[in-house]
């Protein structure tokens, strides 16, 4: 089970942030407080857009930064309500509909 204080940690360093870490500085992390700090940032940045998409061209590109599989971002971004959120971040790492969902997977 995943820690919930990590994210919720991650998440609130996030919201606090006053520019995103480097990859360098966010490899001393858990990736649970790694994924919270990058939906943070994508909240963050899509309400800066004023574009729901923005959140996962964001999420994309720091989720790739600290080295965040796409199966691990992919349920914080899956809202029916919003699909160009969960379009953007699949783009963001190059994942097709037949793609398996284990980019940056490195359990081999």
């Amino acid at each position: 089970m995943r820690n919930r204080s990590d994210f919720e940690a991650g998440h609130k360093a996030g919201v606090n942030a006053v520019r995103p870490l480097s990859a360098f500085e966010m490899s001393h992390y858990a990736e649970d407080f790694k994924v919270g700090y990058v939906v943070a940032l994508a909240e963050i940045h899509s309400i800066r857009c004023a574009s729901p998409w923005a959140a996962g061209v964001e999420a994309a590109e720091m989720g790739q930064q600290y080295r965040i599989p796409y199966a691990v971002l992919e349920p914080h971004f899956d809202d029916p309500a919003n699909p160009e959120v969960l379009d953007a971040l699949r783009r963001g790492y190059n994942v097709d509909d037949e793609d398996d969902d284990d980019y940056f997977d490195d359990s081999d």
